[in-house]
C-alpha cells in the first residue's frame, strides 16, 4: 500500500511540477510580482496591442501574439537558463558577436579578422591611414603642439593561446603589423601598447576572461606609458605610476552580458600606485576609445588641464578647432578592431596642401553667376559678388549651382573659401562627356571652420563636361567662395 501511495504521489508530483511550470508565466505576466528584467537586450520590446473598430481582428491577434512572445512573465528567465545551456553543455555562443574560447575565455567577434589576419586592408588603405597620421603629426608641430598616437590591441592579440581555432592564415599580416611598419618607417610618434602587453603577460593577468577590454592592471602600465611618452619632451621631474595590491575581485564582464549571463567572475584587478611629479603636463587634447576609459581618471592630476573626447562620437574634426587654444598635446589611442575605420577618418581640418600638384594643369572656374559670357545655370541660388570674394546663399533644399567645363580629364577639384562659419555638407556632381549626371560621379565632402582651402579627390577620373555644386540639401547655407579649379593630370 505505501508503495502505491508512494508512486500515485509521484506520478501526480511530476504533473503538478508541470501545470506549475506552464502557469507561472501566465500568473507572473498578470500580477508582475517579480522583477524579471535581467538581461540587457538593446532593443524595444513589442508593446501591448490596442483593439480598435477599425483594426481586424485578426491583426489584433497577430500583434497580440507577437506582444506574448516578447512579454510573457519569466520569458528572461528562460532566455538565460537557455543561454547557460548552450554555453556550458553545448559549448555554443547564442550570440555571433561573442567568441567562446578556452578556459573561460571570451572574445569579441570584431577581432577575429585581426586574429585569422584575413579581410585585412589593403596597402593602399594602410598608406592612406599612416600618411594621414603624418599630416596630421607635421600639422600639429607647425602649431608647436606634440602629437602621439596610440593602438590598444585586441585581446586575441595578447591571448592567443586562449581562442578555440587556430588563425586561418598564420603567415599573414594583420592590420596592426602592417600599420606598425609605416608608423616605424614615416617616424610617426607611437605608444606601442602590443609590445607592453607582450612583455608583461607572463607577470599579470592584463585582459578580463569575459570582457573586451583590459583590466585595471594593463590600464596602470599603459597610463605610465603615456606619461612616458608625451611627458619626454617637458621638465616633469620623477614619478612613479605602477599596479599596487594585485588581486582577484568579482567582475561582470560585457561579453558575459552579451550573452544573456550573469555570471560575475573572479577576475585580476589592482590599485594604481601614483607618486605625481613635481610638474604637469600642460593641456593636452586626448582622442581615444572605451580602452582608455580605465587609464584617463587615474591620471587626473598629472596635468595641468586635459580634455578627454571619443574619438568617433566626438571626432577630431568636430571640435579640435573649439578646444585647441593653447593645447601644446594631442593624443589619439583606438582599439585594434577599429582601425578599419581611420580609413576615411577626417584628421585635416586644416588648410590642404596642393604644392605636389603644382605640375599639374589646372583651370579656374568662373564664379560670377551673373557674367553674361559665363556658361552657368543656377538653382534657388542668392549671389552676392564682392571685390575679392563670391557669396552664394541656398534658398532652399534644391540650391545648386551647375557649371559648363572645357572636356578634360578630371582628377580633383580644389575650392578656396574667404572663411568658414560652420560645418556644412557640401557634395560636387559630374556629367561625363554625353553630358549625364551619374549618382557614382559624385564627390560628398564637408567644409570646417577655420579650413579654407579643400582638395578633392576623384578617385575614379572621368572626363567631364559640367560640374554641379550643391549646398547640402538644406537651404540658408552661405558659401563664401573665392575659387573654384579643375585640376587634371599633366599628359605623359
Amino acid at each position: 500500500m505505501k508503495i502505491k501511495l508512494l508512486k500515485l504521489l509521484k506520478s501526480k508530483g511530476f504533473i503538478l511540477i508541470f501545470i506549475l511550470i506552464i502557469t507561472l508565466p501566465l500568473f507572473q505576466d498578470s500580477t508582475k510580482i517579480f522583477n524579471d528584467k535581467i538581461l540587457n537586450e538593446k532593443r524595444a520590446q513589442t508593446p501591448s496591442p490596442t483593439y480598435t473598430k477599425d483594426k481586424p481582428l485578426s491583426k489584433y491577434f497577430s500583434e497580440k501574439e507577437k506582444y506574448f512572445s516578447d512579454n510573457f512573465g519569466f520569458r528572461e528567465y528562460f532566455i538565460r537558463l537557455s543561454n547557460y545551456i548552450d554555453v556550458n553543455i553545448f559549448n555554443t555562443s547564442p550570440n555571433k558577436d561573442v567568441v567562446l574560447g578556452k578556459d573561460d575565455y571570451l572574445y569579441s567577434s570584431e577581432e577575429l579578422n585581426d586574429y585569422n589576419k584575413t579581410n585585412t586592408l589593403s596597402d593602399e588603405d594602410i598608406d592612406k591611414i599612416a600618411d594621414n597620421l603624418v599630416t596630421l603629426q607635421q600639422n600639429l608641430e607647425d602649431r608647436g603642439i606634440n602629437f602621439t598616437f596610440a593602438v590598444a590591441p585586441n585581446k586575441s592579440t595578447i591571448y592567443p593561446e586562449y581562442m578555440n581555432t587556430s588563425k586561418s592564415n598564420p603567415k599573414g599580416e594583420s592590420n596592426l603589423e602592417k600599420l606598425e611598419k609605416r608608423i616605424q618607417e614615416k617616424s610617426i610618434n607611437y605608444i606601442d601598447y602590443k609590445k607592453l602587453m607582450e612583455e608583461n603577460k607572463d607577470k599579470y593577468d592584463l585582459y578580463y576572461k569575459r570582457d573586451t577590454h583590459w583590466n585595471n592592471v594593463a590600464a596602470t602600465l599603459a597610463g605610465e606609458e603615456l606619461i612616458k611618452t608625451i611627458g619626454a619632451s617637458y621638465d616633469l621631474g620623477e614619478f612613479t605610476i605602477n599596479p599596487s595590491d594585485v588581486r582577484k575581485e568579482f567582475n561582470q564582464g560585457d561579453l558575459d552580458d552579451m550573452l544573456g549571463l550573469k555570471t560575475p567572475g573572479l577576475e585580476t584587478t589592482c590599485s594604481p600606485n601614483i607618486k605625481p611629479p613635481m610638474n604637469k603636463l600642460p593641456k593636452t587634447l586626448v582622442y581615444h576609445d572605451s580602452f582608455y576609459n580605465a587609464v584617463l581618471p587615474m591620471l587626473d592630476g598629472l596635468f595641468v588641464q586635459r580634455m578627454d573626447m571619443h574619438n568617433f562620437k566626438a571626432p577630431f574634426h568636430s571640435n579640435f578647432g573649439q578646444f585647441s587654444e593653447n593645447t601644446e598635446i594631442v593624443v589619439f589611442e583606438v582599439v585594434e578592431r577599429y582601425l578599419t575605420m581611420l580609413v576615411d577618418y577626417d584628421f585635416n581640418i586644416f588648410n590642404d596642401d596642393i604644392n605636389s600638384l603644382k605640375d599639374y594643369n589646372a583651370t579656374k572656374l568662373n564664379l560670377d553667376i551673373k557674367d553674361d559670357t559665363n556658361k552657368v545655370t543656377s538653382k534657388d541660388i542668392a549671389f552676392y559678388p564682392y571685390k575679392d570674394y563670391y557669396s552664394f546663399s541656398s534658398l532652399s533644399k534644391e540650391a545648386s549651382i551647375t557649371f559648363d567645363v572645357d572636356h578634360k580629364r578630371l582628377n580633383y577639384v580644389q575650392l578656396e573659401f574667404k572663411d568658414v562659419q560652420r560645418f556644412e555638407h557640401l557634395s560636387l556632381t559630374f556629367a561625363d562627356a554625353n553630358g549625364e549626371f551619374k549618382e557614382k560621379q559624385m564627390a560628398n565632402f564637408m567644409i570646417n571652420p577655420k579650413k579654407t582651402s579643400y582638395l578633392i579627390e576623384i578617385k575614379e577620373p572621368i572626363d567631364i563636361t559640367k560640374l554641379k555644386l550643391t549646398f547640402g540639401s538644406k537651404s540658408n547655407v552661405d558659401l563664401n567662395l573665392k575659387e573654384i579649379n579643375i585640376i587634371s593630370c599633366p599628359d605623359k
